[in-house]
């Protein structure tokens, strides 16, 4: 009787033995660093200034008649030359911005965004937060397109056209707004509600 009990206690310490290959528990995965931003630099009070200062790209931005940005061709190296707080640009996806007036306002801190000064951006963009719609974040910060090589899986930028004269035209213009005001004045006269067309 005791060689069964030995038999089948040999058995049950055999059942109790861990399986031969035991997966590690999966690493949790890293949390992205925020910073705490000044009072006022959040992405709602971002919006707002945007709202407010249709460009936020300063000087380095060339405005039309109306306000909008014409966008124009920015290489490489001219990018390369805004590599500073005060003077900050980048390149996303084949447009180039001005950010320094958003860098107080970026969530993971100045020092991400300084790190890609002068240079593309689009790779580390794409790796902490692909998720994020920069054309509307950073809409006020346009100022160009890149002219340069394509990046890999990337359409080249379009042509932007330009013309002798000192007046874009509709074709190299781009801005913030949509201007579909035909040249005809009498095509965007409405009838009053009386009936009589108003005149100007």
């Amino acid at each position: 009787m005791s060689e069964a009990a030995g038999a089948s206690g040999e058995g049950s310490e055999s059942s109790m033995a861990p399986p031969a290959a035991v997966k590690a528990p999966a690493p949790a995965p890293q949390k992205r660093q925020k910073v705490v931003l000044k009072p006022g630099h959040t992405l709602a009070d971002w919006y707002a200034l945007a709202r407010k200062e249709k460009n936020l790209a300063g000087s380095s931005a060339t405005l039309d008649p109306y306000g909008g940005v014409i966008l124009r061709k920015i290489t490489t190296e001219e990018v390369a030359q805004h590599k500073t707080a005060e003077d900050c640009w980048i390149i996303l996806k084949g447009r180039v911005y001005s950010i320094s007036r958003y860098l107080d306002y970026h969530p993971g801190g100045i020092p991400k965004l300084m790190a890609v000064a002068g240079r593309d951006a689009t790779s580390l963009f794409d790796k902490t937060h692909a998720w994020v719609n920069f054309d509307m974040l950073l809409q006020s910060c346009l100022i160009g397109v890149h002219v340069g090589p394509a990046r890999p899986g990337f359409p080249a930028p379009p042509p932007v056209q330009t013309s002798p004269s000192s007046t874009p035209t509709p074709a190299a213009t781009s801005s913030s707004h949509i201007d579909n005001t035909p040249d005809d004045p009498s095509l965007t006269q409405f009838p009053a509600p009386d009936g009589p067309q108003l005149r100007s």
